[in-house]
């Protein structure tokens, strides 16, 4: 099986589908958006990559 790594926009489809998938994972563990401190954007990262 090959992986591919890609480096993607802050704004790309699967970089705002992996942040809402991780979002809804967090608040249904732990019941609601309870992470102290500003949200991240993109001016707050160097990179986004996925697999």
């Amino acid at each position: 099986m090959d992986l591919t790594i890609s480096r993607v926009a802050w704004d790309d489809d699967a970089a705002t589908s992996l942040r809402a998938a991780q979002r809804a994972e967090l608040d249904l563990r732990y019941g609601g958006d309870t992470e102290p401190g500003t949200k991240p954007t993109a001016a707050d990262m160097a990179a986004f990559l996925v697999a």
